[in-house]
């Protein structure tokens, strides 16, 4: 099956994912720095890495939070919160 959209144009390459390589996906966020985690490469400008980066944040939160949703509602689930905090 052809992967080129309709105008005859392929779709761009799919951006690689280190948060969800294998090495990545074992270590825990603790186990880090987290200013190292969302550090601004050199050559990519602010602007470009906020919005990617803001993007990214919104639809893996809208992810979770929608299957979180499907189990947990207010009457079952009054405070969502992490690690007994």
């Amino acid at each position: 099956k052809s992967k080129t959209k309709p105008n005859g144009k392929k779709p761009p390459a799919e951006e690689k994912k280190q948060y969800l390589e294998l090495e990545y996906t074992k270590i825990r966020v603790v186990d880090f720095d987290l200013k190292e985690l969302v550090v601004l490469p050199r050559e990519i400008d602010l602007n470009e890495w906020l919005a990617s980066n803001t993007t990214t944040f919104f639809n893996l939160i809208n992810l979770q939070y929608s299957t979180i949703s499907e189990f947990c509602t207010g009457e079952t689930c009054q405070a969502m919160t992490a690690c007994n905090t």
